[in-house]
């Protein structure tokens, strides 16, 4: 065999299993992201539960196990809480386009909770810088 012969056979076999790791590459590339635990990173499901972080009032996406373990309010020295899953719907609601303006809120999405640390119901609304308070007085 010529030594142009064997060079080009040897650029064949020598490209074979890169490929075979590119096909792979691609193939990883390819499949949609998935979501992990932030707390243990266990990979999670599409539909899962959430933490609130006391401290920065971050939700934190948790795998089943983590949001057992959490549930308990005196778990983690009260660093998270959990947050419910059981939600209502309130079908008789009406709320116009003035009364949700004068929320001030820029968002279509709020979540309102009772604060133990500040002893009163505060509203927070997503940004994406985090979760962002709303400063309106919520006596009423």
């Amino acid at each position: 065999m010529a030594s142009s012969e064997r060079a080009n056979n040897h650029d064949e076999h020598s490209s074979a299993p890169l490929d075979v790791l590119r096909q792979f590459a691609r193939r990883r590339e390819m499949r949609p992201p998935t979501e992990v635990c932030e707390l243990c990173s266990a990979e999670i499901a599409a539909n899962h539960r959430h933490l609130l972080a006391v401290s920065n009032r971050g939700l934190i996406c948790v795998c089943h196990p983590c949001s057992i373990l959490f549930g308990d309010p005196v778990a983690g020295a009260g660093k998270y809480r959990l947050v419910p899953s059981r939600y209502l719907l309130l079908s008789d609601f009406q709320m116009t386009d003035e009364q949700w303006d004068s929320l001030m809120i820029p968002v279509n999405m709020v979540y309102i909770f009772h604060s133990a640390i500040a002893d009163r119901v505060m509203a927070f609304y997503p940004s994406p810088a985090g979760a962002m308070e709303s400063m309106l007085s919520l006596e009423g």
